[in-house]
C-alpha cells in the first residue's frame, strides 16, 4: 500500500469576511436565515466559508463583505462610544458609513468618469439597501465629508440624542411649560442650567424643544393650564351603577342630534331627539322630536311618559343630563 500525502489545506483569509452573528445584525436577518443562505447559495459562489475562528472554538460561518454593502460596516473598525444613543441611531449611523464606503468604492471603480453619470444609479441602489434612510446627493456628500470612520458624527441628533440626560431635560421642559406656564425658550434655558448642574447631556435646539411642547396632548395641556375648561370639556364621565335603583325609581332625560336632515318650515335642519329612560330597565318611556333641545321638548317627553296608559307610572326622581 502506498501512503498518499495528506493535502495541506490553506487557512482562508478572513480579512474580507464577517462572522455570521455580525452579518445577521447588519443585514437585519435572523442568524438561521443567514446560515441557510450561506449553506445553500453563498458557499458555492465563494461568498461564505465555514471554518474554525482564529481564536479557536467550534467551526462557524463567515460571510463575505461582497454579499451586501451593509457588511462593509464593522463595529470594531468604527471608533466612538455609541452606547448613549438608541439602537435606531446606531443602526442609521452604521448604514450611513456603509453608504460612504460604497460611494468611495464606486469612485475608485470609475476613475475619470464624472460623478453625475453614475451617482443617481448608486443612490437608487443604496435606497433599496437602506429604505429607512433618506439618501440624496446632498446627504451622501455631507456624510462623505464627515467620514465613514467617525460613527458618532454620523449620528442623527435631530430631536436630541434621546439619551437618559436628554429625556430628563425634555421632561423638565414639558413640566415647566405646563405647571409654570413658561415660554419654551425660558424653559429651555432653565433645562440647560439644570443639565449643566446635574451632568446631563443636553444639546437640543430651541426648535426641537418647541416640537416637544407641541406634542403634549391637548387634554394634558388643558388639565394644567385651564382646569375649569378641562373639567367642562374633557373630564371623564363617572360610571354609575344601574342596579343602584329599582325599576321606575329613577328616570334620566337626554338629548341626541339625529343623523338625518328634514325640512322645518323653509329650512333644512337636523332634528333633536329627547328621550326619557328608566335607569334600571333601560326602557324608553317617553320621547319627543324637536328642532332644538328646549324646555318645551323636555316637557313633551315627560308628558308622554307620565300619561302613557301602558307606562310605568310616576318615578321617585328625574335627572336631566
Amino acid at each position: 500500500m502506498i501512503a498518499m500525502p495528506c493535502p495541506i489545506l490553506a487557512t482562508p483569509d478572513l480579512a474580507n469576511f464577517v462572522a455570521i452573528e455580525e452579518a445577521a445584525e447588519l443585514l437585519g436577518l435572523h442568524i438561521n436565515s443567514v446560515a441557510r443562505k450561506a449553506r445553500e447559495v453563498w458557499e458555492a459562489m465563494g461568498w461564505a466559508i465555514q471554518t474554525t475562528p482564529v481564536d479557536g472554538g467550534n467551526p462557524r460561518w463567515f460571510i463575505s463583505r461582497d454579499v451586501d454593502r451593509r457588511l462593509s460596516v464593522c463595529v470594531e473598525e468604527r471608533p466612538g462610544d455609541l452606547s448613549r444613543f438608541t439602537i435606531e441611531q446606531q443602526r442609521d449611523a452604521r448604514a450611513r458609513a456603509a453608504c460612504v464606503d460604497a460611494f468611495v468604492a464606486e469612485e475608485k471603480r470609475r476613475p475619470g468618469q464624472p460623478t453625475k453619470s453614475w451617482l443617481a444609479f448608486l443612490i437608487e441602489d443604496l435606497r433599496g439597501k437602506f429604505p429607512h434612510l433618506s439618501i440624496s446627493k446632498t446627504s451622501l456628500h455631507r456624510w462623505r465629508e464627515i467620514g465613514a470612520h467617525d460613527l458618532e458624527k454620523l449620528i442623527d441628533r435631530r430631536g436630541g440624542d434621546r439619551s437618559e440626560g436628554e429625556q430628563r431635560a425634555r421632561d423638565a421642559i414639558v413640566q415647566l411649560c405646563l405647571r409654570k406656564n413658561l415660554s419654551v425658550a425660558h424653559a429651555r434655558d432653565v433645562a440647560v442650567k439644570a443639565a449643566a448642574a446635574n451632568g446631563w447631556e443636553f444639546d437640543a435646539s430651541l426648535r426641537t424643544c418647541q416640537v416637544w411642547v407641541k406634542q403634549i396632548a391637548e387634554e394634558t395641556r388643558l388639565l394644567h393650564l385651564s382646569p375649569d375648561k378641562w373639567a367642562k370639556q374633557m373630564q371623564p364621565t363617572i360610571e354609575q351603577e344601574s342596579e343602584a335603583w329599582a325599576a321606575n325609581q329613577r328616570w334620566v332625560l337626554d338629548h341626541k342630534t339625529l343623523d338625518v336632515f328634514c325640512t322645518f318650515g323653509r329650512e333644512k335642519i337636523r332634528p333633536v331627539l329627547t328621550t326619557v329612560m328608566d335607569w334600571r330597565t333601560r326602557k324608553i318611556v317617553g320621547w319627543c322630536v324637536a328642532e332644538t333641545p328646549s324646555r318645551m321638548s323636555i316637557n313633551a317627553a315627560l308628558r308622554m311618559a307620565l300619561l302613557d296608559p301602558n307606562g310605568m307610572g310616576k318615578p321617585d326622581e328625574v335627572e336631566i343630563d
